[in-house]
């Protein structure tokens, strides 16, 4: 169901930039809070609800990390982090754009990975300090992390660099390579929790367990 959304929502797109059936741009798939940017924000939302529900049910506070994850992912989208402050980074370094790139890009490299950084390390330590159900999850779920970045950091500047070296038609596919991909990795991420929520985080205990992991030695199990 939720590819079938994002596929809908691309052929939407394709529909909307080259005929004049819809004539709204809040199909474009990379207009800001355009309608399938707010289907993506309910996935990142979604997912992040169902890891911090597990966490606070279960006191498996280890995937607390990866719903922290998810909140980025949310606010990134929704408030443009990177793209909002990219240009007051880029402010006090003396740079020059180089391979056709804008400063804004350097910016915004320079903010993913500032942010890579900070969660890698609560990330880290959870997943040192977690059993092995949980460093399971967190192996398949950093896989899909790293298409997403892919796509979303390294695919967009490539998209930018490429502007004015190709015809309208292969810009429009890397975009929409790049936009419907960050979709349907987020749909894999949002599946594989859910997934993980009807079987490995079923059955919640009861409040005795709770405590009792809470204020224990195995509160990471």
């Amino acid at each position: 169901m939720l590819i079938f959304g994002d596929a809908t929502f691309g052929t939407l797109h394709v529909v909307n930039e080259h005929t004049a059936l819809l004539g709204d741009p809040r199909f474009d798939i990379g207009l800001d809070r355009g309608y399938p940017e707010i289907y993506q924000y309910l996935k990142y939302l979604w997912a992040g609800m169902i890891l911090t529900l597990h966490s606070f049910r279960r006191a498996a506070w280890p995937y607390l990390s990866w719903a922290s994850v998810f909140a980025y992912f949310l606010i990134d989208d929704a408030v443009r982090i990177r793209e909002r402050f990219a240009g007051r980074v880029t402010a006090n370094f003396d740079l020059i754009p180089i391979l056709n790139l804008r400063l804004q890009d350097y910016g915004e490299m320079i903010i993913a990975a500032t942010a890579a950084l900070l969660l890698l390390i609560p990330l880290g330590w959870t997943y040192h300090k977690g059993p092995t159900t949980f460093r399971k999850f967190s192996q398949t779920l950093f896989v899909m992390v790293l298409m997403l970045v892919f796509l979303g950091v390294l695919v967009d500047v490539g998209h930018v660099a490429i502007e004015r070296h190709v015809g309208e038609a292969i810009f429009f596919v890397v975009g929409m390579i790049e936009d419907l991909g960050e979709m349907l990795v987020a749909s894999m991420m949002l599946w594989y929790v859910f997934a993980q929520s009807r079987t490995q985080f079923a059955s919640p205990p009861g409040p005795k367990l709770w405590l009792k992991r809470l204020f224990s030695r195995t509160q990471w199990t």
